[in-house]
């Protein structure tokens, strides 16, 4: 059985970005009320989206539970640390791993988070959602696939999908989509940087 998480952020940070032409990629599609959910899930996650809705969200990708809509892959083993007393990952250490998997893809594409740093900018997350579909346990060996789902003037959307197994068997745990803005270091939005924007035409 699997369930759904969203979370928005503050609309004092979220409302300082202004949305601009959407240029979305081949896998993108307009994300709807339900996610990979079932049966009274269906309604719960329809209210949790209606209510986000109300605070102007931005998520417009719905990401899928196939590793080949997916350009990146980055390796994690699961830490003990990261469990819980149910003996399986929290669900707040599924946004960890996204992040990891986001710095990571950042250096591969030749723009490391550093880089973003010294030229004085941020990319703050605004928005995340995570369905999660089969726990992960202590020492499993995961990996995180990720793709540049979508990129506006003043924001960015990455699509990510967790899985453990290889080749043929592969077994999905979790998907997930965050939404990101930009600012300069002292807070002040700004647009993204040109090789980001270049890269969302592709």
């Amino acid at each position: 059985r699997s369930y759904s998480l969203i979370t928005c952020s503050t609309p004092a940070l979220s409302n300082i970005f202004t949305a601009g032409v959407t240029l979305p990629f081949s896998r993108n599609r307009p994300v709807t009320p339900i996610m990979n959910t079932k049966g009274s899930d269906r309604s719960v996650t329809a209210g949790l989206i209606e209510a986000c809705k109300n605070r102007r969200v931005r998520m417009s990708v719905e990401p899928t539970s196939s590793p080949a809509d997916y350009e990146f892959t980055h390796p994690i083993r699961v830490r003990f640390v990261e469990t819980d007393a149910m003996g399986i990952v929290h669900h707040s250490n599924y946004l960890a791993y996204f992040e990891e998997a986001r710095v990571a893809f950042l250096a591969h594409v030749g723009h490391p988070f550093t880089e973003w740093r010294d030229a004085g900018l941020e990319s703050p997350v605004l928005e995340s959602f995570v369905t999660y579909r089969q726990p992960l346990r202590f020492d499993d060996v995961i990996t995180v696939h990720l793709s540049l789902a979508a990129v506006t003037r003043a924001t960015f959307q990455m699509a990510y999908l967790v899985t453990t197994g290889s080749g043929n068997e592969l077994l999905a745990h979790a998907t997930g989509v965050t939404v990101h803005g930009c600012t300069t270091t002292d807070g002040r939005p700004t647009r993204l940087p040109a090789w980001l924007a270049e890269m969302g035409t592709r």
